[in-house]
């Protein structure tokens, strides 16, 4: 079985990610740590602001919606709610067949990307959240990943190392 343990402390984060057996110890096979100054974001009652949590939160996305979103803005990589929010009038204002010409829209999903751009503007406000990073993989990649350790070799299809491209990428 693969589990995550997050610990969220006063100065670090610290993300490890193991396989757990029955038969042995378990293996580590993925560990993130940084710093998160959340003591200094404290008042004196013990309640963590607003900007040491932003600290703390990195918001990321998998969809194809919000990919597009990111290239429209030039966000390489990244959606920001400021370029989002310039461009959003901008695109409510086209036909379907001028925003199926845009770059980074695919001509099939120019009638969802103004949808998409409203969803996102909302969920991002909502959320407190000024950028979104795009995340390369999505729940299909992990399952499809997941089946084929599996059909590869069942027996060890739990300590099957899945996430070792995300380790390899820079977030």
């Amino acid at each position: 079985m693969r589990i995550g343990v997050m610990d969220i402390g006063s100065n670090t984060t610290h993300l490890t990610v193991s396989d757990v057996t029955r038969e042995g110890p378990f293996h580590a096979v993925a560990s993130e740590k940084h710093d998160a100054p959340l003591a200094e974001g404290t008042d004196d009652d013990g309640v963590i602001g607003p900007a040491a949590v932003k600290e703390l939160v990195r918001a990321v996305a998998t969809s194809k919606t919000f990919h597009e979103l990111a290239k429209l803005t030039g966000g390489h990589g990244v959606l920001k709610l400021k370029r989002l929010r310039k461009r959003l009038p901008k695109l409510a204002a086209m036909s379907n067949r001028k925003r199926a010409k845009l770059k980074g829209v695919a001509p099939d999903r120019a009638d969802e990307v103004l949808a998409g751009a409203i969803v996102a503007e909302a969920v991002m406000t909502d959320l407190g959240v000024d950028e979104v990073e795009m995340c390369p993989w999505a729940i299909r990649e992990g399952i499809l990943s997941r089946r084929r350790q599996m059909m590869l070799s069942p027996e060890t299809a739990e300590a099957g190392d899945e996430i070792a491209p995300l380790r390899q990428r820079k977030w």
